[in-house]
């Protein structure tokens, strides 16, 4: 994997995220924060500039069956520590899985991914409109899909699967407060979702194919897929590779698939009620369709003893 992106240098730090709540999803949506302190004349007359590019938003399945059977200190533990602890650390950790090094230019990239944390989920953006340079701009939406796949893969092996898509579009964050049509498309279109894994939107996809000359490893970060829908049986979209980099346990995901799902919807004290083993037999399918269009993800490494 460290070949795969050997012509290119990365950064070293993330963004410290600010722990939100929210109640529901609307075309703008807001949250409850604390009382701000007094304006100066400066901050009162900031205007908002919004964003334009990839937002990827992603929740765990089954957050009320894990609530239920966890205390609320566990469950705080467990969920907002773990994602906050992936997002202080998730930049290094991509940099040392990716094989390259640290450097200010690659800082800059590594900034560039924004994100927010809120209860169960996690919004990530990428706001394109001042990456005028298109090589950038092609490399910037690589390490923004493979920084959601490794999101994904974190959260899943530590038994909180997650569902997710990624859209792309005009946007505004500003503090506590988002809003944009992506935003929302996202969040629809995740919610939609009858497995764990990550969808992605055809205006995104028709994005990439434009930056693929400039970034042919973009194709190996999605391909065609049919997913799963509560509502439409099944849906013809794009599939994140979510097995794009190694995380390791190397062992078990080489080993039964089967089991591996298992053991992420178990995991935690969580139950299996109705509906559920669809969900795990969704997941399954979908790791299965990504160990033949991508075995290198789901093999123990030739030069490492299992």
């Amino acid at each position: 994997m460290g070949n795969w992106w050997a012509s290119f240098v990365f950064g070293s730090k993330g963004i410290l995220n600010v722990p939100l709540s929210v109640s529901s999803m609307s075309e703008t949506i807001t949250t409850q924060p604390p009382p701000p302190p007094i304006a100066t004349p400066s901050e009162t007359s900031t205007k908002l500039v919004s964003q334009d590019g990839l937002v990827g938003l992603f929740d765990i399945l089954g957050y009320q069956v894990f609530l239920d059977n966890n205390t609320p200190e566990t469950a705080a533990e467990k969920v907002l520590s773990t994602l906050v602890k992936l997002e202080e650390e998730m930049p290094q950790n991509l940099l040392r899985q990716l094989g390259v090094e640290a450097t200010h230019r690659g800082a800059e990239l590594i900034r560039e991914i924004k994100w927010l944390v809120f209860s169960d989920t996690v919004l990530l953006t990428l706001d394109l409109k001042e990456i005028t340079n298109p090589k950038r701009k092609a490399l910037s939406s690589a390490l923004f899909l493979t920084q959601c796949s490794s999101l994904w893969k974190s959260m899943f092996q530590f038994g909180l699967p997650l569902r997710g898509a990624i859209t792309k579009g005009p946007y505004l964050i500003h503090k506590t407060c988002f809003a944009g049509r992506p935003i929302v498309e996202a969040y629809k279109l995740a919610s939609d979702l009858n497995c764990a894994g990550v969808v992605i939107a055809a205006t995104v996809t028709e994005f990439l194919r434009t930056q693929a000359p400039l970034m042919p490893q973009l194709d190996d970060l999605y391909y065609d897929y049919s997913f799963p829908s509560k509502t439409k049986g099944f849906v013809e979209h794009s599939v994140l590779n979510v097995a794009i980099l190694r995380h390791g346990y190397e062992e078990k995901w080489a080993g039964d698939i089967r089991q591996l799902v298992h053991e992420s919807f178990w995991a935690h004290n969580k139950s299996v009620g109705a509906g559920v083993p669809e969900l795990i037999e969704n997941t399954e399918r979908l790791l299965r369709f990504l160990k033949m269009k991508w075995p290198a993800g789901f093999s123990v490494p030739v030069n490492r003893k299992t």
